[in-house]
C-alpha cells in the first residue's frame, strides 16, 4: 500500500533539493579551494621560505581532494 503524499511535504521533490543544495556547495567549496591553490602559489613566489614547497603540496592535495569528493558524490547522486 502506498503511503499517501500530503501535497505539502512531496519527499522525492525535498531529496532533489538536498542533493542539489549538497553539489552546490560541493561546487563552492572546490572554487573555494582554487582560489586558495592560487593564493598560495602567489605566496611562494613573492616569499621564498624553506617551508613553501610543503604548503605548496598541501594546497595542491587539498584542491585534488574536493575535486576528486565532487566526482563521487557526481557518481553516487
Amino acid at each position: 500500500m502506498p503511503i499517501a503524499q500530503s501535497g505539502v511535504f512531496d519527499l522525492n521533490l525535498s531529496l532533489t533539493v538536498f542533493k542539489a543544495v549538497i553539489l552546490l556547495i560541493l561546487v563552492f567549496y572546490a572554487i573555494f579551494s582554487l582560489i586558495i591553490l592560487r593564493q598560495v602559489d602567489l605566496m611562494s613566489k613573492t616569499l621564498i621560505t624553506h617551508v613553501s614547497p610543503v604548503v605548496k603540496a598541501i594546497a595542491i592535495v587539498h584542491a585534488g581532494f574536493i575535486l576528486g569528493l565532487i566526482v563521487l558524490v557526481l557518481g553516487a547522486l
